[in-house]
Order: C-alpha cells, then structure tokens, then sequence
C-alpha cells in the first residue's frame, strides 16, 4: 500500500511539472526518426475538454511543437476564435531556443483582436486573437496554452492532432470528461479507441499517441482523412440557448433546426401581394420560382450575421424584407416564405459549401456545415438556389455547393441528398478566333471565348466589374505577353447551365520570335498546361479527380506572304484513363489552323496509376510548348 502511495506521488509530481512547462523543450532529445521527413515535431499536446451539462463545456489544450525549418513556420502562428457562447479565459504562448532555454514570452499588447467577419458582416459576436511568434534562428519551439468555456454543445471540439503536412508527434493525450449518464458520440481516425475508466459518477475518455513519424499529405487523396489523425465529438442530447436538441440521427438534427426556424416566416401583408403580383398570369411553377428568386435577386444582398443560438437562427423573413438584407440563413428562409406564400413548398438545406472543402461523413450525425442553401421540389426535377448571390443564374449551384451530401429539412426532420454534378460536356470553355502576324512577330488578335457550367466562373459577375477590374480579368483570362485591349465584349446566358461569351480585339507585341531568317511561334499561348501534379516514390493512398471539363481551342494564324514553314509539329494524341488530349495543324494559303482539345474526366482511381496520371498532365504541358518554325523566303 505504502509503495503504490509513493508511486502516485511521484506520478501526480511529474504530472504537474509537465502541465507547468517545465517538460524540457531541447531539440537534441527528439528521437531521429521523428525528425526524418518533418518540418514540425509535436513534442507533447495535452487536451483536455470536461462537458458539465448539456449546454456547458471546459476546453484546455497546452501543447509545445518544435519548428524545425522555415517550412513549418506556420505553426508558429495561432488565431484562437471565440464568442459570447465560446468565452476565451486563456491565451499564453513561450519561445524556446534549439537548447530548451526561454527565449520570449508572450505579451498583452502582441495579441491582434478583430472581428472574423471584417468587411462582410455588421452583425456578429465572433471575434479572432491572432499571435506570431515567428523566429529567424531555427529549430525554436513554441508553447501554447488555452482555455475555453462552451456555452451551448451542439459542437464539441474534436482532436485533430496529426493533420499538418510533415508533422511528427512525440507525445499527445486527449481526455474527455462526462457526467456518468451523459452519453457521447465519438469517432477516432487513426488513434485507436479510448481508454474508458468510471471515476466518483463521471466517466473518463483517454486516447494517447507516442512517437508517430511524420507524413506527407498526398494530392488528390480520395479520402480527404486518409492520413490525418484525429478523434470527433458529438453529443446525443444538447441544448443551446434554451433550445434542446438530439444528434442521435440526421433525422433528429433537422428537427432541432426546425424547431430554430419556428415563428420565422411571417409577412406583411403588401409584401405578400408584391410577390402574389410577380406570379399573376403565370401558370407554370418553374417560371413562378424563377421570377421569386430573380426578384429577391434585385431586391436583398448578403451579410454575414452571425448572432442568435450560436449563429444558426435565422432573422425574421419581415426583418429581411424590410432591411433588404440577410446572411444565408435569413434568405434562404426568406425565399422559402416567399415561395410559400404562392403555394410552393421548399427545403431549407445545409451544406458544408466550398470548392475544396471535405466532404461530411454522413455516418457520424454532427455538425460538419458552414452554409445554407434552398431545395425547391418541382414535379420531375428539383431546383436548388443559392440564395446569398445577387449574380448566380436561377438554379445552378456552381461548383459552391454541386456534387455534394447535404442535409436537406423537411417536416420530419433532416435527411442526406447528393446535390447534382455537372459533366464535361456542361464545363466546356471553348476559344475561337484569329491571330494576324506581321514580319516582326507582332499580331492583331481576335478571339471569341465561351465559357459553359461551371467554365462560367471564370467570367461570373464580370459585367458588374469596373473598367480596371474588366482589364484585369481579360489579361487574366488571355494571358498573351504585351498586350494591349482594343475592344471587348461580354454577353451571358443564365439558365441552370449558364453560359457567358467573352469578344477580345487586342494587339500583342513579339507574339511570335524572329531571330534572323527564323520565325519561331508557340501556338497556344491561352490555354498553355503548365501544371504537373507532385511526384511521389510511393504513393500510398487512392487520389480523386472531382471535377471533369473541356477546353477547346480552334485558331486560325494569319501568316505574312513572305514567310513558309520549316517545322509544324505532327498530330498529337493522348488517351487515357484520366483524360485525353489532341492537337492537329492545317496548313493552308497564308494561313495555318491550330486545332486543340484537352478533356479531364472525374472520377476516383487506384494508386497504382498515378504515376500514370502525373506522366499525362506531363505530356500535356510539354505539347503545349511545341513551336512552329517558319523560315524568311527572302
């Protein structure tokens, strides 16, 4: 009895010591292996989140990681968010030299505090404290301490411990504290499962790491968590603001957002005849929901309003129409009302939105979502509207919220639908045209590009950008050396599939290179791949390509008379799996016709042929750089 005491006494004493900083920081003492391959070492991370109720939450986190070279300077860097409903108690940070020795200790007047929401939002609680302990001599360390109160645990913090690029762990200990009857979600990635003790009526979750060398996140992973070590959280039972919730099922989450959205559509009656007005004489319901939407279009315009139960309560459909403005969840619900007032149901949806952002994990019900959006049902199709933009054409989804899971409400509460994906044939972006040449390699360009699906957010909102801005974008878009814009044009069609068309007249000096009687021209000076997807020697995960589209290009060069060719690349054609790419020239009287096509297809493929894959996006970039050689005949 007596030596098991000691033992607990020297167990607690180097407990404390630890959790004190007194853990010595000296970067000899990380083993090679960690080193081998890292930027940053994680050389100890103690996380602690202690639930006490149903709506309230303690979250610690002292954690030292050694920054190894200028490649892992970011962690170096902390912005820490927090609310009225997510109070900040703690922010503390210590630098420590190569030898473990205290080299700067964080001061008041070094944490930035502002708004997250600068530039976009005049109504909101969250704010950001920012540090940078950035340092010039390296291996350094930096020691961060934080503590924060939850009020409200529809979130609970998950653990993302070994998601950095070329980050090894030395040392890290995740503990979650519950009342004995408080029943908890959870889903670990990587870590294994939890130790679970029962300690004086609560329960006690441990999961630990030791010495995990570090990894290199690959592009184009399939599984966007493949590699990355983590443990999420989510509560059964939750309250917020005196609004009580279950995240048993997706099913039970949407009633709880019904239950928020209560009491929120109501209009004043000369609203309600506008929009009646709008509809009258018109019989067909998808013209009726285009007319509410392009009307709201004119007529409201976003701002991020992120007050009331966490942010996720929408403003009163009134509120929005007499201000003439809203976040995503007040216009989303304000078009609902305004359909419902012309007899039109619709779906308030959520969505985690966002070109490159993670797809949710539909079998673990929490909250994984950062955008609302609206589901209107119209007989075979069903129509999806974005309802924050003032520019998106009715019902096309861009590549914002397409191609997605999402969790669309209904009156029995939430359930997954797939938003739809646009193919290669919708995403073409097609230029035709010509280009005359003079004897100094000067040209008169006219081209003619259209852009089509999601090809059309290149040029989405450019008729409402100013002149610099309209000069900008075509430079951008045509990226032709010395360049000078004559004229231009712009046309669009918005439908579910829009299409936009963009003229350009413009002169560019030293097009083609003349170096004594030699006449040297690259043909594709628009479209031109110079990207190569990274190499790797083992490539260890399956890689996924999300998005398909075709680009086509059709040129007709306008040649002095006294000048022929030497040297016209051949026909090139490349098939594969992942794509395909064709090129072809016509020579003909004083002209030469370029013709060229590169498609991408989407889909997920083995490892095993990404060698494959990088070898076509070389071969690509390397026939986009073939030169036609022409020769002086005087």
């Amino acid at each position: 009895m007596k030596r098991s005491f000691i033992i607990y006494i020297i167990v607690t004493l180097v407990t404390v010591s630890f959790c004190h900083g007194q853990y010595n920081l000296a970067v000899n003492l990380i083993p090679d292996s960690l080193k081998e391959g890292a930027n940053k070492v994680v050389r100890y991370d103690e996380t602690s989140f202690e639930i006490i109720d149903l709506g309230k939450g303690i979250h610690h986190t002292k954690y030292a990681i050694t920054i190894l070279n200028p490649k892992g300077k970011s962690a170096a860097k902390l912005s820490v968010g927090y609310s009225d409903l997510t109070r900040l108690n703690t922010l503390s940070a210590t630098v420590y030299d190569a030898s473990g020795k205290v080299i700067k200790k964080l001061k008041k007047n070094e944490i930035k505090d502002y708004s997250a929401f600068d530039g976009i939002s005049i109504l909101s609680d969250n704010r950001i404290k920012q540090i940078d302990l950035s340092q010039s001599n390296y291996p350094y360390t930096v020691e961060y301490t934080i503590e924060k109160v939850f009020d409200g645990l529809m979130y609970l913090p998950s653990w993302y411990i070994q998601t950095a690029n070329k980050t090894s762990i030395q040392r890290a200990n995740f503990n979650v504290k519950t009342p004995g009857n408080y029943s908890l979600k959870t889903k670990s990635h990587l870590v294994g499962d939890p130790i679970i003790k029962n300690v004086s009526g609560f329960k006690i979750y441990n999961w630990s790491l030791k010495n995990v060398k570090a990894i290199e996140h690959e592009y184009l992973n399939a599984d966007p968590y493949y590699n990355d070590k983590y443990v999420s959280l989510a509560p059964t039972a939750f309250e917020m603001e005196g609004y009580t919730g279950d995240l048993t099922t997706w099913k039970s989450f949407g009633k709880w957002f019904n239950k928020l959205n209560e009491g929120r559509g109501e209009l004043n009656a000369e609203n309600v005849a506008e929009i009646k007005g709008l509809v009258k004489g018109t019989s067909n319901n998808k013209e009726k929901i285009r007319l509410i939407y392009e009307y709201l279009q004119r007529n409201t315009r976003y701002v991020s309003i992120q007050l009331g139960i966490g942010g996720l309560q929408p403003f009163k459909a009134n509120y929005v129409s007499e201000k003439g403005f809203g976040d995503c969840k007040a216009l989303t619900n304000y078009t609902k009302i305004a359909l419902q007032n012309i007899g039109i149901s619709s779906y308030y949806t959520i969505v985690n939105a966002g070109r490159y952002e993670k797809e949710i994990d539909t079998s673990f019900p929490s909250s994984q979502f950062n955008h609302v959006f609206l589901c209107v049902p119209n007989e075979q199709d069903t129509i999806w509207l974005e309802c924050t933009s003032q520019t998106n054409p009715f019902g096309y989804l861009s590549d914002f919220t397409s191609d997605r899971d999402v969790l669309v409400l209904n009156e029995e509460g939430g359930h997954i639908v797939h938003t739809p994906a646009y193919d290669k044939d919708d995403n073409t972006y097609k230029t035709q045209g010509k280009i005359k040449l003079d004897m100094e390699g000067n040209a008169d360009v006219e081209l003619v590009s259209t852009f089509s699906g999601l090809s059309y957010e290149y040029v989405s909102g450019f008729d409402k950008y100013d002149s610099k801005e309209k000069s900008e974008a075509i430079k951008s878009l045509f990226p032709i050396k010395s360049m000078d814009i004559k004229d231009f044009d712009f046309k669009e069609q918005k439908s579910e599939i829009p299409t936009a068309s963009l003229s350009i007249d413009v002169t560019a000096r030293k097009m083609a290179t003349v170096s004594g009687k030699r006449f040297f021209l690259v043909p594709n000076q628009i479209n031109q791949r110079t990207f190569k997807p990274t190499k790797y020697k083992n490539r260890e995960s399956d890689f996924k390509v999300r998005y398909e589209k075709n680009t086509i290009d059709s040129i007709v060069f306008e040649i002095p008379e006294n000048i022929y060719p030497e040297s016209i690349p051949k026909a090139k054609s490349i098939n594969t799996k992942f794509g395909t790419y064709e090129t072809r020239f016509e020579k003909g009287p004083g002209v030469l016709k370029y013709y060229r096509k590169f498609t991408t297809n989407k889909g997920t493929y083995d490892k095993s042929l990404y060698a494959d894959y990088v070898k076509f996006h070389e071969k690509c970039v390397k026939a986009d750089k073939q030169k036609v050689v022409f020769l002086k005949s005087t």
